[in-house]
C-alpha cells in the first residue's frame, strides 16, 4: 500500500474522476510558477520584446527621417504595434498561472490523470514507457511520463508532458513507478 499523501492544497477527493472501483492514491495541483516556467513564458517574452524593438527602432528612424503627419502616423503605428506585442506577452504570462491554478493531477492504482478545465487525460500504467523525475527547486519536481507529436507551420515536434510543477514529485514519481512495475 502507498505512503503517499495527497497535496495539502487539495482539500477534496476527486471521486467523480474515478472510474468504478478505483482508488485515488495521491492528487495535486502544479506549483504556478514551476508551470509557467514549464509554458516557455519566458520564451515568448523574449519573442515578443525581439519582435517589438524593431518597432522601436522605426519610431527613431521615422522621427530623424520624415516630417509631418508621416512621421505622426508611422511613429503611433510602430507604438501601438510595440505595446501590443509586448501586451501579448504579459497577458501570457498572467493567464498561466489561473490555467495551472485550475488544472488537477491525480494518481490512482489503474491511471494517471492530467484534468484541465476543457480535458482530462487518462493514461494507464501499462501505457507509460518512461517516468522521468526532473527536479526543482526544494522539493517541487516535474514527472514526464508521456509524449507526443504536434503538428503545426514548421512542422511537427514532440512534446513531453506529465504533472509539472508538483510537490513531493520524488516520492510521486517513486509511486508511479511501483504501480507501472506492478500492472507489466
Amino acid at each position: 500500500m502507498s505512503e503517499l499523501k495527497p497535496d495539502r492544497g487539495m482539500p477534496w477527493y476527486p471521486a467523480h474522476l474515478l472510474d468504478p472501483g478505483e482508488t485515488a492514491i495521491w492528487w495535486g495541483r502544479p506549483n504556478p510558477a514551476r508551470y509557467l516556467l514549464r509554458q516557455n513564458v519566458l520564451l515568448v517574452a523574449f519573442v515578443m520584446l525581439c519582435l517589438s524593438a524593431p518597432c522601436g527602432f522605426a519610431v527613431v528612424w521615422l522621427l530623424e527621417n520624415t516630417t509631418g503627419w508621416l512621421r505622426f502616423g508611422g511613429v503611433l503605428f510602430s507604438v501601438i504595434v510595440g505595446v501590443a506585442f509586448l501586451g501579448m506577452a504579459v497577458w501570457r504570462a498572467l493567464d498561466l498561472p489561473k490555467e495551472a491554478k485550475a488544472m488537477t493531477y491525480v494518481l490512482t492504482d489503474r491511471r494517471a490523470l492530467i484534468v484541465k478545465p476543457a480535458s482530462v487525460f487518462s493514461i494507464a500504467y501499462p501505457s507509460i514507457t518512461f517516468i522521468d523525475l526532473v527536479s526543482g527547486a526544494g522539493k517541487t519536481g516535474t514527472i514526464l511520463f508521456h509524449e507526443h507529436w504536434v503538428d503545426h507551420a514548421d512542422g511537427s515536434s514532440l512534446i513531453r508532458d506529465g504533472f509539472i510543477g508538483i510537490a513531493n514529485a520524488d516520492a510521486v514519481a517513486r509511486e508511479m513507478r511501483r504501480l507501472q512495475a506492478a500492472a507489466a
